[in-house]
């Protein structure tokens, strides 16, 4: 029930008349009971009346022409005292699941779950009675509640609180908080890959350390869910001035317009003007208000501000249709006791997002079937899920419009009131998003009143980033207006990625046994395993052969025998007898100690034997090796053969030179090594990925619709006093927080951290990419001889040099 009333004295008769004994009220009649009379005793469901006060009353009966002069009957005082030539406005809400009701008053609640006697509403009753003066109603309203179920804060000495359920306000979505671990790594070598560790893992403990924690997000401390709060730094304060007048504009729609008496009665709250102007209403004010408001009145006798409240609201009513799903209230207060309700000011139904098209045109949806004409008709879009977040509103001075190009439209929804006769606007930031919190958008909304309506503009990202925590707020001196929000984004920390370094290991013979011999010649290298005629005498004496001498028949071979070492089969000890036979020797080789025909070896590797270039070095994956048979012809002494240009007959073999080839080849290429840590010289890697949280603020363009250029950003958020729990950003109190702005970066984006910057020798080094191969993409294309290593210096490798450090970006030099 909604309606307006006043009474207006029909002379200046100063004569008293008894409280009661006149005035005027509404009634509603309780639904009648069988057989009662619907006249005479009925039963009133709710009463109303002005007099010398406004009072309320549920649930008595009597006479009609008796009860309404009786104070005993309508006897709850809502407003001790009353005036005349005055419009009340007065809203009952019914709660007929409870049997309770509430009454407001000027739109200030007045009585809050007061009992109802009664099952329903069957009629409606105006009476006026006692001559005192006109009763006028207007504006009846008896029907649904469209008010969504929207309160106001009430203030106790524990602080406000509300009495309806706020909407929970959610910090960052579950799947944002995800620390992992890299996927497990393990490096394998020679070592690793033995018998022995392929069962229970060589006895050691696998996992035996914490594992790398490639993505740390800190989303885990941020705000939690939790109802939305009341916070001091959400109010939006007016006082004189432009401010001032803003609200006498807003109350004088009410006033007796047909004698120019208009009653503002000061800012919003119910007072009354003593003889000195002041506030002359209750007035309740503790130290505990002051502190959580910041207000710095320190008696009634100064004129307080006026605080107003916007806050988010979810119609409680699951069934309600998409229009009353919610939207944003208003309250305003002067006195942080009485608190005045505006309503929904801005309505879900109006959002809209930056990236999806709005559904069509629903007609119905508004209780009304029907559409008229192609241009107009009855029907709503719906909010479909959308709703508003914190929302925060300032005051723009809009005086001086040389600023605003004159085809933009300025921030006033009501062409009653210019920009230049009203020099202010109220804008509105909120946050918005669905249903499932994928959105985290910011969005805007203005009117040219701060009671609203609201009218939405557009939503946004305002720097790219989303974000689910954001305010406004001025400088103390409101020379600039700033928009501040938190967001989470990812820095990515790099280093040049790690390099296993090569484990030295033995030559190993085709069948997988340890050539010492070959590992010993490869690794350090010995000149007498490179001298190819190392036993020249042995083998012009054939002693590198096994032991066969043979007595050959002259005339019949057939008869051929050979001669055992140390026997003889001729006279005087020849080997065979004469002159039939003649001796051939074929070999003279002979072990003594094990009474065998064996050939003396030569120490010489020859690299051309199959086995000896059968095992490659592959200790880590970055080894990459050619066989060793190529390696011995990647030589700085040039290409020869292995015997040096010598014939194995050649008489001056005794006086030859004997060269040292250590340092003129490469057949040392399994040079002995210590194995170092892993080298980070390779391309550039993200080792760890942190989400963390920053603070952006951004100067806001004069008529605060729209962020500027101007923007700082800082890793961090707002705490408690204590610094153990984030809060939100709209808990800064705007008078008592300057920001330092500089508005010195024009992008949020955070670069990645390089060890480089802070490590200069931390930095890839591009010949690693090569620093193990011993070729590039065919043998010997890295010889000494070759154009590559000629020119570009690409040559030989050999693992002990590359292991050591860079040197203008060379290894192994």
């Amino acid at each position: 029930l909604s309606f307006f009333l006043r009474i207006d004295a029909i002379s200046s008769s100063s004569t008293r008349q008894a409280s009661g004994s006149w005035g005027a009220a509404l009634l509603l009649y309780d639904i009648p009971t069988e057989g009662s009379l619907q006249d005479k005793n009925a039963t009133v469901a709710i009463g109303i009346a002005l007099s010398d006060a406004v009072r309320h009353a549920s649930g008595f009966s009597g006479d009609l022409q008796q009860h309404l002069g009786a104070s005993k009957y309508i006897r709850n005082t809502l407003i001790s005292t009353a005036r005349e030539r005055r419009w009340y406005k007065i809203d009952v809400l019914f709660d007929w699941s409870r049997r309770v009701y509430d009454v407001m008053v000027d739109d200030i609640l007045r009585t809050d779950d007061s009992i109802l006697r009664a099952d329903g509403v069957s009629r409606l009753g105006l009476y006026a009675w006692g001559g005192r003066g006109e009763a006028s109603f207007d504006e009846i309203y008896l029907g649904p509640d469209h008010t969504m179920g929207f309160r106001c804060p009430r203030t106790t000495r524990s602080g406000v609180e509300t009495e309806i359920t706020r909407p929970l306000r959610r910090g960052w979505a579950d799947q944002d908080s995800r620390s992992s671990y890299a996927a497990l790594s393990k490096h394998h070598n020679h070592i690793s890959r033995r018998e022995v560790y392929a069962h229970n893992n060589g006895g050691l403990k696998p996992f035996d350390g914490e594992g790398h924690l490639s993505y740390r997000s800190e989303v885990d401390a941020d705000l939690k869910e939790l109802p939305a709060q009341i916070n001091a730094g959400g109010l939006l304060r007016l006082r004189d001035g432009s401010a001032a007048s803003e609200l006498v504009r807003m109350r004088a729609v009410t006033a007796d317009s047909r004698t120019n008496a208009y009653e503002v009665r000061g800012l919003p709250g119910d007072i009354e003007d003593d003889s000195k102007g002041h506030l002359a209403s209750e007035f309740y004010y503790d130290e505990s208000i002051r502190r959580l408001f910041g207000h710095n009145q320190k008696s009634r006798k100064q004129d307080a501000a006026t605080y107003f409240w916007y806050g988010e609201h979810d119609n409680p009513d699951e069934n309600a249709p998409l229009w009353l799903k919610g939207g944003i209230g208003a309250c305003a207060t002067d006195d942080m006791v009485h608190w005045r309700s505006y309503g929904i000011v801005l309505h879900y139904a109006n959002l809209t997002d930056m990236v999806h098209a709005r559904d069509a045109w629903l007609p119905g949806c508004d209780g009304y079937s029907t559409r008229f004409g192609s241009e107009r008709g009855y029907g709503c879009i719906g909010a479909q899920g959308l709703h508003a977040i914190r929302p925060r509103v300032l005051l723009a001075d809009l005086g001086n419009t040389e600023h605003v190009n004159s085809t933009v439209e300025l921030p006033f929804i009501n062409d009653h009131y210019s920009a230049q006769e009203s020099g202010h606007g109220f804008v509105m930031w909120m946050g918005l998003d669905d249903k499932n919190y994928s959105l985290a958008l910011a969005a805007v909304a203005s009117s040219a009143h701060a009671s609203g309506p609201f009218s939405f503009r557009r939503s946004m990202y305002p720097d790219g980033n989303a974000t689910r925590d954001q305010a406004v707020w001025s400088t103390s001196n409101r020379d600039l207006s700033l928009l501040g929000r938190s967001y989470y984004a990812d820095i990515e920390y790099v280093l040049p990625s790690a390099q296993m370094q090569p484990v030295w290991q033995h030559v190993l013979s085709a069948s997988g046994e340890i050539d010492f011999g070959l590992s010993y010649h490869r690794g350090i290298y010995m000149r007498d395993y490179d001298d190819y005629h190392d036993i020249y005498l042995q083998r012009w004496r054939l002693e590198d052969k096994p032991w066969l001498v043979l007595c050959v028949n002259r005339y019949n071979h057939m008869d051929n025998f050979s001669v055992p070492r140390g026997e003889s089969f001729g006279e005087d000890g020849a080997a065979c007898p004469d002159p039939d036979y003649y001796k051939l020797i074929l070999g003279q080789g002979y072990s003594s100690e094990q009474g065998l025909a064996l050939g003396i070896n030569s120490r010489f590797k020859d690299p051309n034997l199959a086995n000896n270039s059968h095992w490659l070095a592959s200790s880590v994956p970055d080894v990459k090796a050619q066989p060793w048979t190529n390696n011995y012809l990647d030589g700085a002494c040039g290409r020869g053969s292995v015997d040096g240009g010598w014939d194995l007959n050649d008489p001056d073999l005794p006086d030859r030179t004997i060269t040292d080839r250590s340092n003129c080849s490469n057949i040392r290429d399994n040079p002995v090594h210590e194995t170092n840590v892993d080298d980070l010289v390779g391309t550039l890697k993200i080792v760890e990925t942190r989400r963390v949280k920053f603070l952006a603020v951004s100067s806001l363009t004069p008529d605060l619709l729209d962020t500027s250029a101007a923007l700082d950003f800082l890793e961090g958020g707002l705490e408690d006093r204590i610094g153990t729990s984030p809060i939100e950003l709209d808990a800064l109190l705007s008078e008592n927080f300057d920001w330092n702005f500089r508005g010195t970066s024009m992008s949020t984006f955070k670069s990645p951290v390089i060890a480089e910057e802070t490590f200069p020798d931390l930095k890839p080094v591009p010949a690693s990419v090569a620093r193990y191969h011993q070729y590039n993409s065919r043998y010997n294309d890295r010889a000494y001889h070759s154009l590559g290593c000629v020119f570009d210096g690409d040559c030989p490798v050999n693992f002990l040099d590359q292991t050591a450090p860079a040197v203008n970006g060379r290894y192994g030099h």
